[in-house]
């Protein structure tokens, strides 16, 4: 092989020139209000000083049980359970004389009572107060126009809520799941619709400071658009198969097990589960269209090529599965067009006139979707469900034709001055967690599967072996602990050399957790892990590295909510808007991308079935499903490392630039992304030290971790049984939440988040086990919750029982009224062999 990459260049490493901003419209608003937290306030208050008196007064009274009698000793001991469970004593149980640590505590139990009984009284008016800026907030338009958009049930719901202002017995059920979608709406920084504008920023020292970025980021355009996989699988029903040139893939259900292909075909009204066996012509098939649509009759002459048979037999096995309906055909339209409706009446408007008028009609609503009122937006939404169900009738496929929205930011400068430091903390950071990055453990198990199933300096076409090697490599995966490690991982023992760095880190960074459990805060030194990548072995810093780091800013602190793999993998869909307004984001990321991985790096610019895949192209070389069939999977035994090589031997680089997740694209992008990418980072040593401490039930506060200043886990509460879910009144049950928030140190603003737990990847390879993960994915997305709300703790039960477990964390930052949320995504390079740094890539 030829024109290894690595030998040809000298990667850049340090902070990309291009920052992502990811900000919520919808203005920060606490649901709680100022004087219902100041009556708990001083019901803390009150508790602390009640607290502290009680251990005196129990000795106190200890000593008077010992010499008391009869119904004396009663009296005290009735006193002393009193005290002891901070429960009101009777009177006639306070009798004179009493020891001074006693009077003092009943004199504190007092103050305590009283104060909980102003929260009693201030209740009703707080309920209604509460009431009123919920429908207030309910109004925003933008958050309407999300809720049509993504989940018309529930703008129903506000919708009845608000028009009778919240008093009906029927809109007052549904208040508990208004508040869960708009408590959670109030944070969100993932885009999605108008809950969450995105844009592409460049640094400089006249830019917003990157803790202003809600007061100095400018709106853009709504860009709306219908979801490009299911329009172009509609409109392929349109085309007929015996068509010059025709474009065909697999049906999007087909899957192979157990020696048989199973798929669905819709037959009028209904749709049939169908299977056949699966012959050798039809592996071949379905090889040759892993990796997306072929045209016909290049398709049948691969396939006769496979089989050693003439090319009308090649030809034969592509109509037969067109009849079957194990390919379909589609037309030859861009998927990846900037406006693929407009493209689709260009290519097939003549030929299919009622079609066009459809095409015709969708725009029009899409374009209403975009720029029209809330209402015009519901009502443009019928028009879609119309046109979709005409389209169904003369294409006979169904589908939803489901309508995306993107908000843009436009383009603008961000000045880091006041968090250069925390960025330097934040690269060092990335040194140690990049240590714990499942693409380590890939890349060392990959290997030992293919030596194992191919043999060692083997050169085969990927496609011809990739679902049998991720097969394998999953299986493994599962199989994998410390009694395996030498057995699953490389000959050179790197796999389980990983691991003992791994394992040293974490119980150094446990320890240091569970001796400040209760505290506020503790701090790991960065000098303490500087260098740590270079103690890794060789295998697995051989590779560049990429990763975007997701923060918010509190003061002069950079807070990390998430790392993800880097090269542009959480705003590549924004490239186009970002090129509409006069940014530069795509030539960054192409210069980044050459720089990191040399010039054979190549883009695959397909689609694969999402819609979230859609994006400008970045590269100048690609690699199209035809190129793909060409691409060999090579072992280099002297490495014994894997590399892909093009159909004329050269070293290539294969980057997938979606925003799908890795572990759902096509077998071999998959393998070409485990050899080269970076994972995202999700180990979490605060769950850990919870893990391995082996608490009992009650509620255990863990410190907030800091490294420098950057913060890398929040406060955290696993909470236990004394939690208290209810209470005779509403107004009862906050004033025991409040002392259980002054018993741990718990704030008024929390997010209610579950663990995350590892995933059994090889489920994802079943549309059930996608199913089963996103379903999962979004009964434990983090909930927001104001705790001195008596709305918010009047839910908070049914919210926390439909969740797996679930710990609170601290809102940092918090909601501010009439402030938005906001994240930053900041993404470092790192060359092989280097070290994270904060150095700017946009100066010498």
């Amino acid at each position: 092989m030829t024109g290894n990459p690595k030998d040809v260049r000298t990667p850049a490493t340090g902070v990309a020139d291009v920052v992502q901003l990811r900000l919520n419209p919808l203005s920060g608003r606490r649901l709680s209000v100022p004087a219902m937290r100041a009556r708990l306030d001083e019901l803390i208050t009150t508790w602390q000083a009640r607290e502290a008196l009680a251990q005196p007064a129990c000795d106190a009274l200890y000593e008077l049980v010992a010499a008391a009698e009869g119904k004396e000793r009663g009296r005290l001991l009735a006193l002393k359970r009193a005290v002891f469970n901070g429960k009101d004593p009777r009177p006639a149980d306070l009798l004179e004389p009493l020891p001074e640590e006693v009077t003092r505590w009943a004199g504190a139990q007092r103050a305590h009572r009283a104060a909980a009984d102003a929260v009693e009284a201030l209740s009703g008016r707080t309920a209604e107060e509460e009431r009123t800026i919920l429908l207030e907030t309910l109004r925003d338009d933008d958050f309407r126009a999300s809720l049509a958009l993504v989940a018309p049930g529930v703008y129903s719901a506000v919708q009845r809520y608000l028009a009778g202002d919240g008093l009906e017995q029927r809109d007052r059920k549904s208040e508990r799941g208004i508040f869960q979608y708009l408590s959670r709406a109030m944070l969100r920084t993932s885009p999605l619709s108008r809950f969450t504008a995105t844009g592409l920023f460049a640094w400089g020292e006249d830019g917003l400071p990157m803790d202003g970025a809600d007061e100095g980021a400018r709106r853009g355009d709504s860009r709306v658009s219908v979801d490009r996989a299911l329009f172009s699988y509609v409109c392929g029903g349109l085309v007929e198969p015996a068509e010059a040139g025709t474009l065909v893939k697999r049906h999007p259900t087909v899957v192979a097990e157990n020696n048989r292909l199973v798929y669905s075909r819709p037959e009028g009204d209904k749709v049939r589960m169908l299977s056949t066996p699966l012959t050798r012509p039809l592996h071949a098939l379905l090889s040759l269209t892993l990796t997306g649509a072929r045209e016909a009759t290049e398709l049948g002459a691969e396939i006769a090529a496979r089989l050693g048979v003439p090319e009308d037999k090649g030809m034969a096995v592509v109509r037969g599965a067109l009849r079957v309906g194990i390919l379909i055909p589609l037309p030859p339209v861009d998927d990846q067009a900037v406006d693929i409706v407009a493209e689709a009446t260009e290519v097939l408007g003549d030929r299919h006139p009622r079609a066009a008028a459809e095409f015709a009609a969708l725009d029009r609503a899409l374009k209403t979707v975009a720029t029209g009122s809330v209402d015009d937006r519901v009502a443009a939404l019928e028009d879609v469900q119309s046109v979709e169900s005409r389209l169904i009738q003369l294409s006979g496929r169904p589908a939803r034709l489901q309508v995306h929205e993107d908000l843009a930011l436009l383009p603008g400068r961000v000045d880091a001055s006041r968090h250069r430091k925390a960025l330097g903390d934040l690269a060092a950071m990335l040194e140690l967690r990049s240590v714990f990055d499942r693409q380590h453990d890939v890349r060392a198990m990959l290997v030992a599967c293919a030596v194992d199933l191919l043999g060692s300096g083997f050169d085969v076409r990927l496609v011809d072996v990739a679902e049998d090697l991720v097969t394998m490599f999953y299986r493994r995966e599962n199989a994998l602990d410390d009694s395996t490690l030498a057995d699953l991982g490389p000959a050179d023992g790197s796999l389980a050399a990983l691991y003992k760095v791994r394992e040293d880190v974490l119980t150094e960074l446990v320890k240091d957790v569970c001796r400040h459990t209760g505290a506020e805060e503790t701090n790991l030194d960065p000098a303490r892990f500087a260098g740590l990548s270079a103690q890794l072995p060789e295998r697995f810093r051989r590779i560049p590295s990429a990763y975007g780091v997701l923060v918010q800013p509190a003061g002069d602190r950079l807070v990390v909510n998430d790392i993800y793999p880097g090269h542009g993998m959480t705003y590549t869909r924004f490239l186009a808007q970002d090129q509409a307004d006069g940014g530069r984001a795509t030539a960054s990321l192409r210069d980044r991308l050459t720089g990191l991985y040399g010039p054979a790096v190549r883009e695959d610019h397909g689609l694969h079935d999402a819609n979230i895949n859609h994006h400008v192209r970045v590269l100048d070389e690609t690699v199209t499903p035809q190129q793909w069939a060409g691409i060999r999977l090579v072992h280099d035994p002297e490495a014994d490392e894997l590399f892909l090589a093009d159909a004329g031997g050269q070293r290539v680089v294969i980057v997938p630039l979606g925003m799908k997740w890795p572990e759902l694209l096509p077998e071999p992008l998959r393998i070409a992304s485990w050899l080269f990418d970076t994972g995202r980072l999700v180990t979490d040593v605060v769950h850990l030290a919870h893990q391995r401490t082996g608490l009992g039930l009650s509620t255990t506060a863990y410190p907030r971790v800091t490294f420098g200043d950057v913060v890398m886990h929040r406060r955290r509460w696993y909470y236990g049984t004394d939690l208290p879910l209810a209470g005779e009144s509403r107004a009862e049950h906050l004033v025991r939440l409040t002392e259980w928030r002054a018993r741990h140190g718990v704030p008024e603003q929390v997010m209610a988040k579950t663990p995350a737990t590892d995933t059994d990847l090889s489920d994802l390879d079943e549309r059930a086990g996608q199913i089963s993960y996103m379903r999962k994915r979004l009964q434990d997305k983090p909930q927001y919750l104001d705790l001195a709300s008596l709305t918010a703790a009047r839910v908070m039960p049914r919210l926390l029982e439909r969740r797996n477990e679930t710990y609170f964390e601290e809102a940092l930052p918090a909601v501010r009224d009439g402030r938005n949320a906001f994240e930053w995504v900041v993404e470092f390079d790192r060359a092989p062999f280097g070290t994270f740094s904060a150095d700017r890539k946009d100066r010498p």
